[in-house]
């Protein structure tokens, strides 16, 4: 089971291509935003109008195999939740470039469903022809694990992150 999936592509075109697994995998999808010194959670119930929430103010996505209360767990990260949600950061992009997004499980004994689900993805990225695998330097295991969208990066360049861009990667 992966605990950490790295790809290349739009957060838009992500859950637009995972939208079946999601559905039916039971999870539940929440988005973390930050407006002056606010943290905000709310779930998304509907996809297709993600695109207008990733702005400035978009900070995490999160899959949930269970429904996430905030007066209740107070965090994604908390204890007692922990163990049924996938942290999912980064997937920006504009017009000239792609930020990396990073899927990750929080906990280090997650529930049978985030780790069914991270299953199922991991062999959708891997048996879908819209996506490749393996990015520059290949000097690594990790970069030769890194899943990208073939249409998506074309033209564009590829970013770790948007807020720190030092070096763009490159697909083998």
């Amino acid at each position: 089971m992966p605990n950490l999936i790295n790809i290349y592509v739009p957060v838009e075109t992500f859950l637009r291509d995972i939208h079946p697994l999601i559905q039916n995998s039971g999870m539940r999808l929440y988005m973390e935003t930050l407006q002056q010194e606010t943290w905000n959670i709310v779930e998304i119930k509907n996809h297709d109008a993600l695109e207008n929430e990733i702005n400035e103010h978009y900070y995490a996505l999160y899959f949930s195999s269970e429904p996430f209360v905030k007066k209740q767990h107070g965090s994604f990260f908390d204890e007692t939740f922990c163990i049924h949600a996938i942290e999912l950061r980064g997937g920006r992009s504009d017009a000239a470039a792609i930020e990396n997004l990073s899927l990750r499980i929080i906990s280090k004994t997650p529930d049978k469903g985030v780790k069914s689900f991270m299953n199922k993805l991991s062999k959708h990225l891997k048996d879908n022809q819209a996506y490749g695998m393996g990015v520059e330097p290949a000097t690594s295991t990790y970069h030769s694990k890194v899943f990208y969208h073939k249409q998506a990066i074309k033209g564009k360049t590829l970013w770790v992150d948007f807020k720190r861009k030092v070096v763009p990667t490159t697909v083998i």
